[in-house]
């Protein structure tokens, strides 16, 4: 009758009698009889290929070598199937993942080796020397068995999420471990200088780290520090080439030098401080683009280290409690926030001022280009180079612009300064379009001053409306056009040109009480029609004539219209006939210089003379008047 049988789940021995039920005392499962039963002739028959679980009293030699042989073949399986795992506790912090049914019938077959080898060979060996080498097999068994079921009960601690069931698995992982180094005592004190005492340093190290790792659940890990230091202490005393020490040291320091790192880091938190002696921005910011963001990552650079360290050590710090926040981390917590929220103020802070010093550096430096343009328009109006200087400043203005734009972009390329992102880039786009619409206003200005140029031209010259269109479009247009390309946002469709005017007399002089006809001949130059076109002819009382006004609904672009009028002198001498246009030209009302005409009537020569008076509208222009204004103040001279 066997004195032991195994139990069904870690194959360790039980006392187990039949019709009774058994608890495993390393694994904690409850084994029946005739589980055991099966248990057992399974192993029996992978192990030794018999099937009845009777011991023979006596067995012949050839059986006894084939035993040996199989044994032998077994064992080396186990030890070969053990030495794949590299560990011999799983932590929290390890990464690794194991395959636990794999685990499982390696222990189970360890457990069923140790009992089959004792019952089935070791009673019948009279060799003491081939007995110890088959007695250290089956120690060796009870050490892979008990190891690997370390191992199980850590990994089941390592993947639960309840704290008690984690303290349980720590604890019969301990338990394991513990009964080896028992084991290895008494082995000891059986035989002196046994092989298997050597690798109890190691198991006691193990067995005290799983104690610890227990420990840690609900406490925070400074309290193991000086412990968790003696055991690397201890193992660097154990002179073994074995890589499981190497492993095992690994796992003990991540976890002493964890709380280590934490601490420094919070002490860090406290004594540290990258905003006290910060050097002083400069003010032409935007020209030291990478000194200073270079200043500005210095210290963003050193939060983001600090809180991704943190982050880094709270997590593992986490893993060790199975995820529960504890009061130690909840303290932990409370104080990097506050620490964090404290140095992201002082970050936005600084941030602040930097970025207005750029802005405030942009403003100076873009006034003094406006200015320069503003000066040289002003002095230098009819200076043929006037295209060529606003061609220097608009290169200032958009260089500054670049820089600016490259400053604040790479600011805002910060995670800290999410929050401040959207006001700071409409500020941007504010501030430089204002910027570019003075320097369009510099531009108006400029062409303004040159349509100005051109109806001086005209009237001096006395032009023909051909003569004007010829000198407009060689002279003028290409200059404006220029002009607006060199603008952000002026549109040449909305330029408003001087419409074309000419007035033609068919005699040269009147005669007295004869009807004379007159023709004013009008073009629009603009690129959009104009409409509500209003014309107004101004005569002494020495004239008779119907046509006192006229008006056209619409005069397209580049479109030519000639309006007839009759007159009739009543007396001999000297006087000026006058005629004045108002029209609607993209929403805006704008009157034409008025055209005067100095008229001869009788036997004298005709004296012809034109003479355009200043351009007078509400928009573009200047010296703007109202139309109803001008009716008020209008005196003819006759």
């Amino acid at each position: 009758m066997l004195s032991y049988l195994p139990c069904k789940k870690c194959g360790n021995a039980l006392p187990i009698i039949k019709g009774s039920v058994a608890k495993c005392p390393y694994c904690g499962a409850r084994t029946l009889y005739m589980e055991s039963i099966y248990s057992f002739k399974y192993y029996l028959n992978e192990i030794l290929h018999l099937t009845s679980i009777k011991k023979d009293r006596n067995i012949n030699d050839s059986e006894i070598k084939r035993r040996k042989s199989l044994f032998e073949s077994f064992f080396y399986k186990l030890s070969s199937d053990f030495k794949e795992y590299r560990h011999i506790i799983i932590t929290k912090l390890d990464s690794i993942n194991i395959d636990p049914i794999k685990l499982y019938n390696l222990i189970r077959s360890a457990g069923n080796f140790e009992i089959i080898i004792e019952e089935f060979l070791l009673k019948h060996l009279k060799n003491e020397n081939i007995r110890k080498k088959y007695q250290e097999f089956r120690d060796l068994a009870y050490i892979i068995n008990k190891s690997s079921l370390g191992l199980y009960f850590s990994y089941l601690a390592k993947n639960s999420s309840y704290l008690e069931n984690c303290s349980k698995y720590y604890h019969f992982a301990e338990k394991s471990f513990q009964n080896i180094v028992d084991f290895c005592n008494i082995t000891n004190f059986e035989s002196n200088h046994s092989k298997l005492y050597k690798k109890k340093g190691l198991y006691e190290i193990i067995t005290e780290f799983a104690l610890i790792l227990r420990g840690i659940l609900n406490k925070n890990p400074k309290y193991y520090s000086d412990k968790l230091e003696n055991l690397l202490f201890k193992l660097n005393k154990i002179k073994t080439n074995d890589f499981q020490k190497y492993t095992l040291y690994a796992q003990i320091e991540s976890i002493y030098q964890l709380e280590r790192d934490t601490s420094v880091l919070l002490e860090k938190v406290k004594l540290d401080n990258p905003f006290l002696s910060p050097d002083p921005p400069e003010e032409d910011i935007i020209f030291n683009t990478e000194e200073n963001l270079e200043k500005l990552n210095n210290v963003t650079n050193w939060i983001h280290d600090i809180s991704e360290k943190y982050q880094k050590y709270q997590r593992n710090l986490l893993k060790l409690h199975s995820g529960k926040f504890i009061k130690y981390l909840e303290s932990y917590r409370t104080h990097f926030i506050n620490y964090k929220n404290r140095n992201l103020e002082k970050f936005n802070i600084l941030l602040e001022n930097i970025v207005s010093k750029a802005f405030n550096s942009y403003n100076s430096e873009t006034i003094e280009v406006l200015n320069t343009l503003s000066d040289f328009i002003h002095n230098n109006i009819f200076n043929e180079k006037i295209i060529e200087r606003i061609e220097i400043e608009l290169a200032d203005l958009v260089k500054l612009d670049d820089m600016l734009k490259k400053f604040i972009n790479e600011i805002f390329k910060k995670p800290l300064i999410r929050n401040l992102k959207s006001d700071y880039y409409k500020k941007l786009i504010s501030f430089t379009s204002n910027k570019h619409s003075e320097f369009d206003k510099h531009i108006l200005k400029c062409i303004n001053r040159m349509l100005q140029e051109f109806q001086e031209v005209r009237s001096k010259k006395i032009l023909s409306l051909e003569e004007q269109k010829n000198q407009f479009s060689l002279e003028f247009k290409p200059n404006l056009q220029k002009l607006i390309n060199l603008s952000f946002n002026l549109d040449k469709d909305a330029l408003e040109y001087p419409l074309f005017i000419d007035i033609k007399l068919e005699n040269n002089i009147l005669k007295k009480n004869q009807s004379e006809s007159i023709k004013l001949v009008i073009e629009n130059p603009n690129l959009s029609e104009i409409k509500d076109i209003k014309i107004y002819f101004f005569l002494p009382n020495s004239f008779l004539f119907k046509t006192k006004s006229t008006s056209i609904k619409r005069l397209k672009a580049n479109e030519r219209r000639t309006i007839k009028t009759k007159i009739t002198p009543i007396k001999t001498g000297t006087f000026l006939y006058m005629v004045m246009i108002e029209y609607q030209y993209t929403n805006k009302t704008f009157w034409m210089p008025s055209i005067k005409l100095e008229l001869k009537v009788d036997r004298a020569e005709e004296i012809l003379k034109y003479q355009y008076y200043n351009f007078l509208h509400m928009g573009i222009y200047h010296d703007e008047i109202e139309a109803s204004r001008i009716f008020n103040n209008l005196r003819i001279l006759v």
